[in-house]
């Protein structure tokens, strides 16, 4: 992608919107986040968390709201419904892939 247009920047997600024009003439949007200073945050309240598991009071992830609206999106259009999708968040945080987003260490 060659030529790029700064379209809009939300400080407060750090959402950028690009608006891209391609070799064959065509365009696209792009739309991106840093997610670092979540994962930062993540790393530090981690080594404030405790290693045992308390009853409903456990802080255990931090998702960026893009990346979480994603996921509900894609779980909606494949007919989970709401446990389903429970279930479905549990798997992806327990996914390696995902681990930065975790806060509290161990399985779901």
């Amino acid at each position: 992608m060659s030529d790029s247009l700064l379209l809009d920047q939300d400080p407060l997600t750090g959402r950028v919107r690009r608006f891209h024009v391609l070799p064959d003439e065509t365009f696209a949007l792009t739309s991106s986040m840093d997610v670092e200073p979540i994962i930062e945050q993540n790393k530090d309240l981690a080594r404030l968390q405790g290693k045992r598991w308390k009853d409903n009071d456990n802080l255990v992830a931090s998702i960026p709201m893009g990346i979480y609206m994603g996921l509900l999106k894609t779980w909606r259009e494949q007919g989970l419904g709401y446990q389903e999708r429970q279930e479905a968040l549990k798997r992806w945080l327990d996914n390696r892939d995902n681990l930065a987003f975790r806060i509290k260490a161990g399985k779901l």
